[in-house]
């Protein structure tokens, strides 16, 4: 039996090590999100502008859904010349291998004689933000996979104080979602802002959406990178994907703003990645420079750890859907999802492969000379560089003489142009690449939008590794497609209407508006709702531009049903012209909304 020293000691370690859960919980909730609401695993962290698993240093991108591993990491790079009166003027930032960022935005644009002024990386604004379009009325098996996903817990352990964690944290990004940072909501009442209670978080009709924020000014992290002073680049990142339709894919806007205080010029990005599907060691790679995009395959039928998983080698593409806009008089592009004139989008401008033993290396880290100018270089399509000269890459599969800034661009299915592992090519192993689109010029504050696509395809049953490449290229031409529509997308309009369950009773629902009687109507409408507790709640009318109209209730009542009749009169008592209403009932962050309609 303990004594009531040791019980003491126990409890205290109990409670300790609940607090260290808790505390590791929040954690990563506040710096690390997943993509997990399709088939896709992709890990985001606000340290970083590309995939990175908290938990695991092996693969931060699984697909099939936690099926195996297939991206090891990706990054991006920026580079370009500063004309703010500094030296060295070309300077490149970002992230390879390791971090040259840090969390937050840069609230002051630079000048000759300051770096840029950023936010406070521990503002408690400052963290990654995620949100799913069903947070009302999710399906509680939907919640508990994500939350098993999220906290890296086998399913059959998770616990409702997990899934309720997980709510809350959805419920706080929703009612704190960063609009007036720039996070994309749908503007529902076409006013111009983003009103709490009225518009909503949200991008494209994605069912989630990860949003956060980065840049390149702080001089230590940027140094360390590839010893480039800053650049004074903002990037806010914005990650979204679809349950059903396009669910082997995940979308990513990269929005870069300039606040440099100086033009650049000059500049290139790039989106760089290391797809390792399953075992690292036998993978093949390529490009399409016609159609912009990159993949990784195996350049085997059969791969080690798929094999444990009953399946053959998943393939996985990037795609440039829409690189930078630069002007053109004769061509309409796109800009914030808007076609407009007298630009074009720039597409994937060069392409550089790594293999193993192919013997081009990567740019040094934390070297100017061979970091950020080596770097520099393959941003602009040589192989790279050292003292002497620039070193023009060369076709992988043909003689060493054929000079190209696209290598490895061919067809592995028909076996036509440039094969990685045909030919002079090396064998099949680690691979890794760079696609690169620019130049472009940034005036101090312009803003550029990228858009790449990340998609997966697995094989066709009882296929293998180049059933899963021809399930691929079909799939990123369908998104490619898709990627079309996006100017046409039609934003909600009114007010969202989450509808929870009326019996459900949880903390999270604590009301249910139910359905005003009659509607349409003339004369008088009963609008009625049931509260589950004893609440603070306000019942407002207002017209379509969520004007205010009049509100019939705004006090505490206790648990029960209840009713307020609108006679369509205003707060003047005046009659309001006949048209569609609505009512909002809430209580502190929860919010019910219901349309009627008033004829005269």
């Amino acid at each position: 039996m303990l004594n009531f020293k040791s019980f003491l000691i126990v409890l205290i370690l109990f409670v300790g090590i609940n607090i260290g859960k808790s505390t590791a919980q929040n954690n990563i909730l506040r710096h690390y999100a997943p993509i997990d609401i399709n088939q896709w695993t992709l890990w985001f962290s606000q340290w970083g502008t590309g995939c990175d698993d908290p938990y695991s240093k092996w693969f931060s991108g699984y697909f099939p859904i936690e099926k195996g591993g297939v991206i090891y990491d990706d990054e991006v790079l920026w580079g370009g010349v500063v004309h703010d009166g500094r030296t060295p003027a070309l300077r490149v930032g970002g992230m390879l291998f390791r971090s040259g960022v840090v969390p937050g935005w840069i609230i002051k644009e630079g000048s000759p004689d300051k770096w840029p002024e950023t936010v406070d990386p521990n503002s408690p604004r400052v963290r990654i933000y995620r949100m799913r379009r069903d947070i009302f009325h999710i399906d509680p098996d939907s919640l508990k996979q994500d939350a098993a996903i999220t906290f890296h817990v086998p399913l059959d352990q998770v616990t409702a104080e997990l899934t309720d964690s997980l709510r809350a944290r959805y419920m706080k990004d929703w009612n704190e979602w960063p609009a007036d940072l720039g996070a994309p909501y749908y503007d529902r009442n076409r006013n111009g802002k983003y009103d709490p209670d009225y518009d909503e978080p949200g991008i494209l009709g994605a069912d989630q959406v990860i949003w956060y924020v980065v840049n390149d000014a702080n001089d230590s992290r940027s140094m360390n990178l590839l010893g480039s002073p800053p650049i004074g680049i903002e990037l806010q990142i914005t990650v979204w994907a679809y349950r059903l339709g396009y669910c082997q894919t995940v979308f990513r806007r990269y929005r870069l703003i300039n606040k440099s205080g100086a033009v650049i010029d000059s500049m290139f990005f790039s989106q760089f990645a290391e797809p390792d599907l399953g075992d690292f060691r036998d993978n093949l790679g390529g490009c399409d420079s016609a159609r912009s995009f990159a993949f990784v395959y195996n350049g085997q039928a059969n791969d080690d750890l798929f094999n444990r998983l009953g399946m053959a080698p998943p393939a996985v593409g990037y795609i440039l859907l829409q690189g930078p806009a630069v002007p053109a008089w004769d061509s309409t592009g796109i800009v914030n999802f808007k076609r407009t004139s007298h630009i074009r989008n720039l597409p994937m401008t060069s392409f550089w492969l790594h293999q193993t033993g192919g013997g081009v290396p990567p740019p040094t880290l934390g070297d100017y000379e061979n970091g950020a100018l080596d770097a520099y270089a393959i941003l602009n399509g040589y192989a790279y560089r050292d003292a002497y000269r620039l070193w023009p890459q060369h076709k992988v599969s043909l003689p060493y003489s054929v000079i190209t800034k696209f290598p490895a661009n061919g067809n592995p299915l028909t076996g036509q142009g440039d094969i990685d592992g045909k030919g002079n090519s090396v064998g099949p192993g680690t691979r890794y690449f760079f696609m690169n689109t620019g130049p472009f010029t940034m005036q101090p504050g312009d803003v550029q939008d990228i858009i790449v696509a990340t998609v997966g395809a697995i094989p066709d049953a009882l296929g293998d590794n180049y059933s899963s490449l021809k399930n691929l290229f079909r799939l990123m031409d369908a998104v490619r497609q898709f990627y079309g529509y996006f100017p046409d997308f039609q934003e909600p309009l009114g007010p969202r209407n989450p509808k929870p369950t009326p019996t459900d009773t949880t903390k999270f629902y604590y009301f249910h508006l139910e359905n005003s009687s009659p509607n349409p109507f003339t004369q008088n409408t009963l609008i009625r709702f049931q509260l589950h507790a004893p609440l603070h709640v306000q019942l407002t009318v207002y017209n379509m531009l969520g004007q205010k109209i009049r509100t019939l209730f705004n006090g505490t009542l206790s648990k029960g049903q209840f009713g307020f009749r609108w006679d369509g009169r205003n707060s003047a008592g005046i009659l309001v012209p006949s048209g569609v209403y609505f009512v909002r009932l809430k209580s502190q962050r929860l919010v019910q909304w219901q349309k009627i309609l008033f004829l005269k």
